[in-house]
Parts: structure tokens; C-alpha cells; sequence
């Protein structure tokens, strides 16, 4: 996945100038590897420690994945996915499991063991 690629070998002002130039185009929704730009802005923005920003932009995908004229239900996975990590970032380990939950329901859905595979390995940290 992109993001994870960006957030593993990008430096932080390469990662900042990434997130500049994604914030420049907020309306810009689709379009990348993983989906949606905004789990994109919002990995990055969790990884420059904008938790705020990171938790409106991962909301923000979420919502958008949701739309009825939207069909790409992997998006609505992953920001429950990384509004966990969002959680846990903020001391909210509750919350962080109910997305959790919502992310490997949303993934059994499609059979994808692997990613179940891990959420549940993740609960039982």
C-alpha cells in the first residue's frame, strides 16, 4: 500500500511536502493505490503527530466511503483500521476496539483471512 510505503522509507519534510501538495486538492477523493486520498492524508498526517487532523481525515474517508454512489467498501476498512490506531494514539483502547471490530467485520465480508488474521492478533496485544 502506498501509504505504508511513504510512512516506512519517507523522511519527515518529504513526508510534509507530500502532505502540503494532498491538502492542496481537499475534494480530490479517489484515485490512489489504497483507495482514497483521504486514508493517504491521514496516515500521513498521523505519522507528522497531527492526531486531530489525522482522526478528520480518516472521518472523512470514512464518510465518503459510505455514500451510496461510492462502492468501494476496502476504504471504509482501512479507516476503521487506522481510527484504531487513532484511538490508541489517544489512550481510547474502547473505541480503538470497536473500530477494530467494524475494520474485521467489514474485511470478513469479502474473506480477506489474512487482514483478519491480523486485526486478531492486534485485539490480543
Amino acid at each position: 500500500m502506498l501509504s505504508q510505503a511513504l510512512m516506512e522509507f519517507g523522511d519527515e519534510p518529504e513526508l510534509r511536502e507530500i502532505y502540503a501538495r494532498l491538502n492542496a486538492h481537499p475534494t480530490h477523493r479517489f484515485g490512489m493505490a489504497s483507495g482514497s486520498v483521504d486514508s493517504v492524508r491521514g496516515a500521513l498526517a498521523l505519522r507528522l503527530g497531527d492526531v486531530d487532523a489525522a482522526q478528520r481525515r480518516f472521518d472523512e474517508g470514512l464518510a465518503w466511503a459510505a455514500r451510496p454512489d461510492v462502492r468501494c467498501g476496502l476504504v471504509k476498512r482501512r479507516c476503521h483500521q487506522s481510527l484504531a490506531d487513532v484511538a490508541e494514539r489517544r489512550g481510547e483502547h474502547v473505541r480503538a476496539m470497536e473500530h477494530l471490530d467494524a475494520a474485521a467485520t467489514r474485511f470478513s465480508e469479502y474473506g480477506a483471512k489474512l487482514y483478519i488474521a491480523r486485526y486478531s492478533r492486534r485485539k490480543r496485544a
